[in-house]
């Protein structure tokens, strides 16, 4: 997960805490310091001590959209999916559970 040979780690669930403050400009006054909570979902693409890195799309060896997130302000973390694909023949009756508010399970494609 990690350098120049990126394969994509699973679909993961974060919630963490990101670091707040109103206005952005110059002001007279302090602002109280803020967090805003905040959900990310994304391929795990790299783990350190301190950070925790997912990624948005993966394309190859490549991958956009990242976000780096202090381990210090995750607050939750679960995987979603790990190592599932479906065929191609089950991508719409996957697609229209989905739709339906449904959970998906790998074994009802099997």
């Amino acid at each position: 997960m990690e350098g120049n040979n990126f394969v994509p780690g699973p679909v993961v669930e974060v919630y963490w805490e990101d670091a707040a403050s109103e206005p952005g400009s110059w002001v007279r006054e302090p602002h109280p310091y803020t967090t805003l909570p905040v959900r990310s979902i994304g391929f795990l693409a790299n783990i350190t001590p301190e950070h925790l890195t997912i990624s948005g799309h993966a394309a190859g060896e490549l991958h956009s959209g990242d976000i780096t997130i202090p381990r210090s302000l995750v607050r939750s973390f679960r995987v979603l999916i790990e190592d599932t694909f479906y065929e191609p023949k089950d991508i719409n009756k996957v697609l229209n559970l989905m739709l339906t508010g449904q959970r998906v399970s790998p074994r009802l494609f099997k």
